[in-house]
């Protein structure tokens, strides 16, 4: 039987997640249905194309980082839950394919394996946060309006998986 705190807490985390995946859906919607009519414009698109990477990697390390941690909380032995104290997880990490697939393999190795089906032999992933990392930085990224929808639509695909296998 499950303790009702405990699902308490597994629903407001959720519920706090989807309505993250339902603000990056909103934005990924203005990028796309953004019109621009002439060079005055170019700067807006330029501006809303570059927020729509930063908040896709965002999205993917926040909905990465609650759903390892709620899966520590409910699931893990002592050993795991060293894991997320360890100070590199804790504050914060790039979403890199790499580090995913390490704590996921910690965890359990059939998610890991499930994301990197979820993921493809492509490096789509670590673009998204090689990009994010030269945006917030203040670096130049070539990021077209095409390529950060696409990238958006990937945290929204990475955000279900971690909704659906972790809750």
């Amino acid at each position: 039987m499950v303790n009702k705190m405990e699902s308490v807490v597994e629903s407001d985390v959720k519920r706090e997640l989807e309505d993250k995946r339902r603000s990056l859906n909103e934005l990924i919607e203005t990028v796309d249905n953004f019109k621009n009519y002439g060079e005055s414009d170019d700067a807006v698109e330029n501006c809303l194309t570059r927020f729509l990477m930063l908040r896709a990697c965002g999205y993917v390390e926040h909905v990465f980082r609650r759903s390892v941690c709620f899966y520590v909380e409910r699931k893990a032995g002592v050993g795991v839950r060293e894991l997320v104290d360890n100070a590199r997880f804790a504050r914060g990490l790039n979403p890199k394919r790499e580090k995913v697939k390490e704590i996921l393999k910690t965890l359990d190795s059939k998610l890991c394996d499930d994301f990197l089906e979820l993921l493809g032999d492509g490096d789509d992933l670590d673009s998204l946060v090689k990009s994010r990392n030269k945006i917030a930085h203040g670096g130049s990224d070539n990021c077209t309006k095409r390529r950060s929808i696409e990238q958006g639509k990937l945290a929204i695909k990475i955000g279900d998986w971690f909704l659906n296998n972790f809750f």
